[in-house]
């Protein structure tokens, strides 16, 4: 069953964001171009981006449950067979469910830094940084340092570079929004869990995979525990890691993965929520200030379209008969009239 308390307040403001943002696809609103393709196409990734982040958060949920789900069969299997034989047991079925459990562990760190990075697009967005919107991430947005006065200081060189020369109601817009980013993660956790979790996700997509290490304890009598925590230092080589420990528990957070894990995807849903109450207040500050312009070139650019035709071109060709009814969400129709692609009929 899903625990969706969990990241009820991060699925609220994803939707008070996207709310927002919908009720304001206008160009004149953005003080963009009527008829600028690019103004059209960023207002509509802005809205997607809010949305994203909720699907993004209940795929964490669904990956916590999944997870749970998975060591339960598997740590039941281990300790039946080494209470039976005295060995730990092998096959595909346990190959399997081994890969199970990884791949749900690391599927749930991508999509909470994917939650946080969607965030981060509508921040990008909303405060007129120079950064490309479709490229956003959440760590370039974080202080080098928390003890730092940020966002006047510890910016790494990419915020500097976005945050470069912009005019005074602009820079105002930047570091509230800012300033908000850093006060929701450090209230949504203890110190660090925010880097702690964007390295997880940054080893789990990128970079060699974290060693798993299960101790096991007990006897016959008292029956056996299996303990699965996580690495403390997932930015490290695994080496590294066992280099700078002086004894294997040292590797590991003092805590089962299942709690780290379901603490990130709780904190992870109020740094969204903390987010959009400080974008709902500045955005509404932006919305009528007829002196802060954004230019759609500084944080737009068209992607190139793609040349794969797919594994079997043809195969699966859909052609729309006379009589084809689309069915869409109401406010996807409206985001595409918005964007010119599609009248009120639902026509293309």
């Amino acid at each position: 069953m899903l625990e969706t308390a969990l990241i009820q307040p991060g699925i609220d403001a994803s939707e008070q964001m996207e709310s927002m943002l919908a009720g304001d696809l206008h160009a004149i609103i953005w003080r963009h171009a009527p008829h600028d393709s690019d103004g059209a196409d960023l207002r509509d990734y802005v809205l997607g981006a809010a949305r994203s982040v909720r699907s993004n958060l209940h795929s964490a949920l669904v990956q916590l449950a999944s997870y749970r789900e998975a060591r339960y069969k598997l740590d039941n299997a281990l300790i039946l067979s080494l209470a039976r034989t005295g060995s730990v047991p092998r096959g595909p079925h346990i190959d399997e469910l081994g890969a199970r459990l990884n791949a749900h562990q690391q599927a749930l760190f991508t999509a909470l830094g994917a939650a946080l990075d969607c965030t981060a697009a509508v921040c990008v967005a909303v405060s007129g940084l120079r950064m490309n919107v479709r490229r956003a991430q959440m760590p370039a947005l974080l202080p080098t340092s928390d003890d730092a006065d940020f966002p006047t200081e510890g910016r790494s060189q990419s915020l500097k570079r976005a945050m470069r020369a912009a005019p005074e109601r602009v820079a105002e817009l930047q570091h509230q929004i800012l300033r908000g980013i850093r006060g929701s993660y450090m209230s949504a956790g203890p110190p660090g869990w925010l880097r702690w979790m964007l390295d997880a996700r940054n080893t789990a997509v990128h970079r060699e995979q974290s060693a798993n290490y299960v101790f096991f304890e007990g006897d016959k009598k008292t029956g056996l525990t299996v303990y699965r925590n996580l690495q403390r230092h997932p930015q490290m080589s695994n080496l590294q890691s066992v280099r700078l420990a002086d004894s294997p528990a040292a590797m590991l957070l003092e805590e089962d993965a299942m709690v780290t894990m379901r603490e990130c995807v709780r904190s992870t849903g109020l740094v969204v929520s903390g987010v959009n109450a400080v974008i709902e207040t500045e955005w509404a500050k932006r919305r009528i200030a007829l002196d802060i312009r954004v230019p759609v070139s500084e944080q737009w650019d068209q992607a190139d379209p793609s040349t794969f035709d797919g594994f079997q071109p043809g195969s699966a060709k859909f052609v729309p008969k006379p009589g084809t009814v689309l069915l869409m969400n109401p406010r996807d129709s409206a985001r595409l009239a918005a964007g010119g692609v599609l009248d009120s009929s639902g026509q293309h």
